[in-house]
C-alpha cells in the first residue's frame, strides 16, 4: 500500500476534485486500514508510520502541493525505515507472537504475514523465499538449523544429518536463530534462464534487451560471444555487458 500512495502522491497530473477527491479518500482509508494492522515491534522501529496515517486523516488528501510534499517526505522517511533488517525482525517479532497465542484470528495473522512481506520486500526480499527456512528452524528441523548456521558462518553443511531429525534446540535459540537469518546481508545474484520462443527476433536494433528487472539476449548471439570467450578472445566490449554469473560457470 505505501508504494501505491507513492505512486499517487508522484503523478504530475492536476488534483481535480470532482474526478480525485472520491478514489484520494478511498486510497487514504485502504493506507490506514493497513497500518492499523502494524504490530507494536515494527511500529516502535518505524514511527513515520504514524505520521503518514496522521496526513491521511486530511479532509482532502492529494489536493495541496503542499499536502504531497509532507506526505511524500514522510513516506521516504518510512520507506528507510523499513528497509533496515532491524524492521524485519521486528515483524518477524509481531508474528511469532500472534502464531503463539490461541485468541488470535487467522484474519490479524494473516495481516501480519503481509507486514513481515513487506518489510522484507522493502530490502529486496520476500517471505515467500524466507518462509521455508523460518518455519524449518521453529519447529527444529535439524536440516534447517544445520543451513541457517552455515549460511550464516559460510561454511558448509555437515553430511550425516537424517530427514526429520530434531536438533533439539531450545525455543529461545531458535527464535535468535531466525532474528540473525533476517538480520544477515543477501548476496544479490542473476538468474540466466534459456527459453525457446517460436517467433521473436532480439537482433535489431540491439541483440541486448533489459525490460524492467529482465534482460533479453538473442540466443544464438549469446551462446556465440560465450563461445568465443571460452576459446580465449577478450571481447571486452561484449563481456561487460553480460551477467557476471554466466562468465563464472564457462570460465569456471
Amino acid at each position: 500500500m505505501l508504494l501505491e500512495l507513492r505512486a499517487w502522491i508522484d503523478d504530475p497530473r492536476p488534483y481535480v476534485g470532482r474526478h480525485h477527491k472520491r478514489p484520494w479518500s478511498s486510497l487514504a482509508k485502504d493506507v490506514i486500514r493497513a497500518i492499523d494492522t502494524v504490530g507494536p515491534d515494527l511500529r516502535s522501529r518505524a514511527p513515520g508510520l504514524g505520521l503518514v496515517g496522521s496526513l491521511l486523516l486530511d479532509p482532502e488528501p492529494g489536493a495541496s502541493s503542499q499536502w504531497r510534499l509532507d506526505c511524500g517526505r514522510a513516506l521516504a522517511s518510512v520507506m528507510r525505515e523499513l528497509e533496515t533488517p532491524a524492521a524485519a525482525v521486528a515483524a518477524f517479532d509481531d508474528l511469532h507472537v500472534a502464531l503463539v497465542d490461541p485468541t488470535r484470528s487467522y484474519e490479524a495473522v494473516e495481516s501480519l504475514a503481509f507486514n513481515l512481506d513487506a518489510a522484507l520486500q522493502c530490502s529486496g526480499r520476500a517471505l515467500s523465499t524466507e518462509s521455508s527456512r523460518l518455519a524449518g528452524i521453529l519447529s527444529d528441523d535439524a536440516l534447517w538449523v544445520e543451513s541457517a548456521r552455515a549460511l550464516l558462518s559460510g561454511s558448509s553443511v555437515s553430511p550425516g544429518r537424517r530427514p526429520n531429525e530434531t536438533a533439539q534446540l531450545p525455543e529461545s535459540d531458535r527464535l535468535a536463530l531466525c532474528r540473525d537469518l533476517l538480520r544477515h546481508p543477501v548476496a544479490r545474484r542473476t538468474q540466466a534462464a534459456w527459453v525457446c520462443f517460436e517467433r521473436a527476433n532480439c537482433r535489431t536494433p540491439d541483440w541486448i534487451l533489459p525490460i524492467g528487472g529482465v534482460t533479453f539476449f538473442d540466443g544464438p548471439t549469446l551462446a556465440a560471444a560465450l563461445n568465443a570467450i571460452t576459446a580465449g578472445e577478450p571481447l571486452a566490449h561484449v563481456r561487460d555487458r553480460l551477467p557476471a554469473e554466466l562468465l563464472d560457470e564457462i570460465l569456471g
